[in-house]
């Protein structure tokens, strides 16, 4: 199990009082402005329903005088007030669906402002690694003239999310990578063949100079790079693992006609020069891992199959935070809760009773629970008597 960063335990305690419960209050706001725009379109459809029922009922009222009076010359009149009937609802509706859909729009727009702070909320939050992970991995993929660059984590609980990083930051994925950017004159063994002439093999060499790097991914212990040319529709992949002081590496040529491991073969595998492509292949790892500090935004969060951001089921992605960090959030609040006084922002972040209290009061009903995750239950009830 990895944790990238020690995060100080108060700083993190109020990271998450801050960060993590605005983005609870965000979604519940979200939620409201979710119903009340579920209410605003059906009193839009009920009333536009009512206006146009308004044209045959007066058209119902108009039947039952001709057909009461009897007199064949109110006939003409009917038509004349119905049609005139018909233009002014026409014109009615016109001014009607635009002043019911700028309600709809503007209830819109404060739902989705509500879901982007309680999404830039969690990013936050998430950006500095707080969590310990189990698992992460950097994807790079060249795609319509540039690299995209995913940094994705799994953390305890079947939690994954991840973030979009920026390439522009490392220069030499600004654009299309070729390897003579980095290092020149590599030549690669590509086939195997034989001669007339002698019996020793002889190894057909591919200059890698204009290949350009394809694809990336980069774990703790793994590097996979992949190299092409479109021009002959041909790759190479480099297999990178290291292990303590020792790095493995395999290399695979691919074409149209057959795929070979260079590597499995000794005429060929004594044919590479391994130290060229070390030095390669270490530029592209550290330039991968430079990448995790600069996070574009969270594209993709996963908590047992739900889509969060999706969802906006952030309180479920609360309880589990908390449950992940529970150890180290008790140990901190309840030092404070022992404290004799309030303890000073400059030395431990701020994290006092007063704001702990305040913080979890925004959450309503469930300020007892995330109260028990924390370490302290009954800490509102007590802390509100004494108010």
């Amino acid at each position: 199990m990895e944790s990238r960063n020690t995060v100080e335990g108060a700083k993190l305690t109020r990271q998450v009082l801050t960060e993590l419960v605005d983005a609870v209050v965000n979604s519940d706001r979200a939620a409201d402005c979710s119903a009340e725009l579920t209410d605003l379109q059906k009193r839009m459809e009920e009333s536009i329903r009512r206006e146009r029922g308004i044209y045959d009922k007066i058209a119902e009222v108009l039947d039952t005088y001709a057909k009461e009076e009897g007199m064949d010359q109110f006939a003409m009149y009917r038509d004349s007030i119905l049609d005139h009937t018909r233009a002014s609802l026409q014109g009615y509706e016109e001014k009607l669906i635009p002043a019911l859909r700028a309600g709809i729009d503007s209830k819109t727009q404060e739902m989705n402002s509500y879901r982007a702070k309680s999404t830039k909320a969690i990013e936050a939050f998430l950006s500095r690694e707080p969590l310990p992970l189990l698992e992460w991995e950097i994807r790079l993929k060249y795609v319509e003239g540039g690299y995209e660059t995913r940094y994705i984590c799994t953390s305890q609980h079947d939690l994954q999310y991840e973030f979009l990083l920026n390439s522009s930051e490392v220069e030499f994925l600004k654009s299309k990578m070729e390897v003579d950017t980095l290092v020149k004159g590599i030549k690669l063994p590509a086939r195997i063949g034989k001669t007339w002439v002698s019996k020793d093999p002889v190894i057909d060499f591919e200059k890698l100079d204009h290949y350009f790097l394809s694809s990336a991914v980069l774990s703790p212990t793994n590097l996979v790079l992949t190299f092409s040319n479109d021009e002959t529709d041909s790759s190479y992949t480099f297999h990178s693992s290291v292990s303590e002081d020792s790095h493995f590496l395999e290399i695979e040529y691919r074409d149209q006609m057959q795929t070979v491991n260079i590597t499995s073969q000794p005429a060929m595998n004594s044919a590479v020069n391994r130290g060229v492509l070390i030095s390669l292949i270490s530029q592209i790892r550290v330039a991968m891992l430079y990448l995790r500090d600069h996070k574009l935004r969270l594209s993709r969060l996963i908590l047992r199959e739900t889509d969060i951001l999706a969802t906006m089921k952030v309180t479920d992605l609360f309880y589990t935070i908390l449950e992940i960090l529970s150890p180290l959030i008790t140990q901190e609040v309840t030092g404070v809760m022992g404290s004799s006084q309030e303890i000073d922002d400059s030395e431990q972040g701020g994290l006092t009773r007063n704001f702990i209290y305040q913080r979890l009061s925004l959450l309503g009903d469930r300020s007892n629970t995330v109260a028990s995750f924390m370490g302290i239950p009954g800490f509102m009830d007590t802390m509100s008597k004494s108010q």
